[in-house]
């Protein structure tokens, strides 16, 4: 897997779950994974209307790179909501 810290690599933190990512850039990278997922479907989208016999396994693909990029989107909303009861329980004392 590729370094979460390269450039070339959308995600400040969350293409590998670097632990150390706050809340808040985690939700950040759920908003660009997300976006990157519409506009994925988006081209995808425009290519089947303007294609009268798309080829079917060049749309499976597709559509599964999206899926990839949903579920990246979903990971990260989960992991900083972890963060945040995790904050919340060593703000009240529970965790050192």
């Amino acid at each position: 897997m590729s370094d979460p810290k390269d450039d070339g690599v959308p995600g400040e933190g969350s293409f590998g779950l670097n632990v150390e990512a706050s809340m808040d850039t985690l939700m950040n990278d759920a908003t660009a994974w997300q976006a990157y997922a519409e506009a994925m479907q988006s081209v995808l989208t425009e290519y089947m209307a303007e294609t009268e016999l798309p080829n079917q396994r060049c749309v499976a693909r597709a559509m599964s790179g999206v899926n990839v990029l949903y579920r990246m989107s979903l990971q990260c909303t989960k992991q900083a909501n972890v963060r945040r009861m995790w904050d919340e329980v060593r703000a009240l004392g529970g965790a050192k």
